[in-house]
């Protein structure tokens, strides 16, 4: 049986109530929507519609002052999407500038308080550290990217940008070219939509890069996307990061595996 810890954390004055349940975070978000002027019922609606934090909604027990009040928390994870979906131009004039702050500084706050080792000595355009990274095949990967590209349709490419980060996906230099169009959240090539879209994780699955070619052919084909060729393929996509080992010579990747249609997988 897991026991479930609550932490105070202080942001600018307030206190954020967290819930430590064995060694996940989740956000009490009904606290942070009321302090900040919001309708607590408008944002709840707000959770409710969306096909990524509607996934995240749990009831957990805080400090009122009554006694512990169960209320709506988020994963530590989802409260950037929660944050960037705050619109400041609802609040009264007095209370902008705080949503602002929360939506700017509160997820690095609290990313720092669990899983960093504090901000100092970071600028500002630098990553903080992270407990995890989320590659393809991970089985958060496809959600968080879905978050992100809704937070580039939504609010822009800013927002989309410090939400990829404070996620823990991957971050590499070509993404500074990716946030200069505007394309933060968007595969960059038919690889890249592949490793997102065309494989799963399947424990205890080998699968030969010769049948991950093949699949991305298909994959291709069937998306009308460019080809890129076999051996720009196997670079690209065995720099990803996935977990593989040599069998008889060849490169065989582990726990994973072409998506397939519906049927066509053997018994």
């Amino acid at each position: 049986m897991t026991m479930q810890k609550v932490i105070p954390v202080d942001f600018r004055g307030d206190v954020i109530w967290a819930v430590d349940d064995d060694g996940a975070v989740f956000i009490a978000v009904k606290p942070i929507a009321e302090r900040l002027g919001l309708s607590w019922g408008a944002q709840y609606r707000r959770l409710q519609r969306d096909a990524v934090l509607s996934k995240g909604i749990s009831i957990m027990a805080i400090p009122s002052p009554g006694g512990a009040q169960d209320t709506v928390c988020l994963p530590l994870d989802f409260i950037p999407g929660f944050l960037f979906g705050l619109d400041e131009r609802r609040v009264k004039p007095e209370l902008r500038e705080k949503v602002v702050a929360y939506k700017r500084e509160c997820h690095r706050v609290l990313y720092d308080r669990f899983f960093g080792q504090g901000a100092e000595g970071q600028g500002p355009d630098e990553a903080p550290p992270f407990r995890r990274v989320l590659l393809p095949g991970h089985p958060d990967f496809s959600q968080a990217v879905r978050l992100v590209r809704e937070a580039r349709l939504t609010r822009g490419t800013e927002a989309a940008l410090a939400i990829w980060r404070v996620i823990g996906l991957p971050w590499v230099p070509e993404l500074e070219a990716a946030a200069a169009t505007g394309r933060i959240g968007e595969p960059t090539d038919s690889v890249a939509q592949f490793a997102v879209d065309g494989i799963e994780r399947a424990p205890g699955v080998s699968t030969p890069a010769a049948a991950l070619w093949q699949a991305y052919s298909a994959f291709c084909t069937a998306r009308g996307l460019e080809n890129l060729g076999e051996r720009s393929f196997l670079t690209r996509f065995a720099s990803i990061g996935f977990a593989k080992r040599k069998s008889m010579g060849r490169s065989v990747y582990l726990n994973i595996r072409p998506v397939v249609a519906a049927g066509e997988r053997a018994e």
